[in-house]
């Protein structure tokens, strides 16, 4: 379970259990059933029932650090961004950490 503000977010690996603990806080708090999770702070939360997985994404967030930067629409981005903290020429990219090659 998870609270934010207002906002209640319950996972369960069962559905009678989600069920179990919603008509649980139902008799305690009036609450409302806003239907599945596809958004929660900044991160899209997507779901395949099929293949049993769950995917958070960052897109807006990404989206926005480039915009800061200057790296949208073909920016060659910001000096900060562009030199390392030794003012290198390195580019912004190679301060990436390397993700495994699958």
């Amino acid at each position: 379970m998870g609270v934010y503000v207002e906002d209640l977010t319950i996972a369960a690996k069962r559905l009678d259990t989600f069920k179990d603990f919603k008509n649980t806080m139902l008799k305690v708090y009036k609450m409302k059933h806003l239907g599945e999770l596809h958004f929660i702070l900044g991160l899209e939360v997507e779901r395949d029932r099929s293949k049993r997985t769950l995917h958070l994404r960052q897109i807006q967030y990404i989206k926005s650090v480039l915009v800061r930067f200057n790296f949208d629409e073909g920016g060659q981005g910001s000096e900060r961004a562009r030199c390392g903290k030794r003012g290198t020429e390195r580019g912004w990219y190679e301060y990436l950490p390397k993700l495994p090659s699958s």
